[in-house]
């Protein structure tokens, strides 16, 4: 029974002309992206390294690519970082506005000594290291795998606003219509259909996002070849422990983490909808959560890492990025995460087993 509630409301989110428009969104992106893409490349390759005490983070994290490091360059980035951090610690204890927004300066440069520690301390000298970042938009080599990288962050802006609509729409549109109470004149439980409308909203999501990056996996191996780059990649885990991957592994985890974080859009979505049971208030409310417009405007109260939106991207706890909102960890963020879900889902359970849908 369970199985047919089920593929019904796979049914009803399967509608052609909306992933018609979908699938033409994403398609633009890919070629603008495949267009830009080995222009951009270039242009992060041109980029210097930064001298002794000055800031490393830049848009491409072009310090953070590819290069040989020697004892000396090391030693000299690591007093330069340090002088870095003594600084960013003033302006947070002098309250500087820009420490009190969604961006920690401080996280990345952390993050940074700690990767330079680590080559120091394990000698790693004279062998091509990248440190991974999440704000290397372009990396400096022509691979599938960094294309892929770099598209899934492009993807996935997409991708959270479809997950807020597709939640919103899935319980407000059959209460906007009335359709609701003819579900219920078959033997089903509004426990049973609430789990079947949220799984089918996990299956048509996730399945949109990963036949995209198939498909933009398929384009970058037909563009730039199926090989796969070896050299070493130093991961920083929430600024504080370093260890050695592959470029492999740093994508899985971009992958993951952006599933993670549109599941969790789309239960947002899907609670809104609920609750505020108007399809296009609950749209409106959504998007902006989404956008992080008030994510932004709250972090000048210090509260930004505690927010629902902050907590969702797990993922930029993986590299040297100042991404992250103030103080924030990922600790904190998956103990939010989780919490924020338990909250959502047992919101909406509650809601609509006590709503009259008559």
């Amino acid at each position: 029974m369970f199985g047919n509630i089920y593929l019904g409301e796979l049914k009803k989110l399967i509608r052609p002309k909306g992933l018609i428009i979908l699938a033409a969104i994403i398609i633009l992106f890919l070629v603008l992206y495949g267009v830009t893409y080995d222009f951009m490349v270039q242009v992060s390759k041109d980029m210097e390294t930064p001298e002794q005490g000055q800031e490393p983070f830049d848009v491409f994290g072009s310090v953070y690519q590819k290069q040989v490091y020697t004892p000396e360059i090391v030693q000299t980035h690591i007093a330069g970082t340090k002088l870095l951090i003594k600084e960013a610690k003033e302006a947070q204890d002098n309250d500087d506005i820009l420490s009190r927004l969604n961006y920690d300066q401080m996280y990345e440069l952390e993050g940074y000594l700690k990767a330079l520690e680590y080559i120091q301390e394990n000698e790693l000298y004279g062998q091509e290291i990248e440190i991974y970042s999440p704000n290397a938009l372009f990396q400096t080599q022509l691979s599938a795998q960094a294309f892929l990288g770099g598209f899934v962050n492009t993807l996935l802006s997409i991708l959270l606003i479809y997950g807020v609509v597709l939640g919103c729409i899935s319980y407000a549109e059959e209460m906007d219509s009335g359709t609701l109470k003819m579900i219920f004149m078959r033997p089903v439980t509004r426990n049973k259909l609430t789990t079947a409308k949220l799984l089918a909203l996990f299956t048509i999501t996730g399945g949109v996002f990963l036949i995209s990056i198939l498909l933009a996996h398929i384009y970058g191996v037909i563009r730039y070849g199926a090989s796969i780059d070896t050299h070493a990649l130093l991961i920083v885990f929430n600024a504080q422990k370093v260890f050695m991957g592959t470029n492999s592994l740093a994508l899985f985890i971009v992958i993951f983490a952006s599933l993670i974080q549109l599941l969790a859009m789309v239960i947002l979505g899907f609670t809104l909808g609920v609750l505020i049971r108007k399809k296009t208030v609950s749209i409106i409310i959504g998007v902006i959560i989404n956008m992080g417009i008030l994510t932004t405007i709250l972090s000048l109260l210090k509260i930004g890492r505690f927010l629902f939106t902050s907590s969702s991207n797990l993922g930029i706890y993986f590299g040297v990025t100042s991404l992250v909102p103030a103080g924030g960890n990922f600790f904190l963020a998956l103990g939010l995460l989780i919490g924020y879900l338990a909250l959502f889902l047992a919101a909406t359970y509650v809601s609509f087993n006590k709503r009259d849908i008559a």
